[in-house]
């Protein structure tokens, strides 16, 4: 099991121990009991849906960065993009800085 996946799964585990705890201290619904019907589907759902949006994030972001090198005729080997970045001959880096914050910010929000 790799560190990433071992770390998700203690989170999960502490947030399920905290969230249960603090449901039976204070319940939301009285008559609504802890263990009932469909609980099994609920966790299904809360371990399974961060691990699927992490994975399609990942894939937005890599689909995102070749989509820009292609566009900005950049050769895909990773050298060279990071030599161009380094360098600062992103097409991002021509524009003045509040205008850079605003890309990163809409291109992040995009991708999220």
């Amino acid at each position: 099991m790799s560190a990433s996946l071992a770390s998700l799964l203690v989170g999960f585990a502490l947030l399920g121990l905290g969230f249960w705890t603090l449901e039976w201290l204070w319940p939301a619904l009285r008559e609504k009991p802890i263990l009932r019907k469909g609980l099994a589907t609920d966790l299904l759902y809360w371990f399974f849906t961060p691990l699927v949006s992490r994975t399609l994030a990942r894939g937005a972001v890599a689909a995102t960065v070749v989509s820009v090198a292609l566009a900005a005729g950049w050769p895909l080997d990773r050298p060279s993009i990071a030599a161009r970045i380094a360098e600062g001959r992103g097409l991002v880096t021509r524009l003045p800085t509040f205008l850079q914050l605003a890309v990163v910010l809409i291109a992040g929000d995009a991708v999220g």
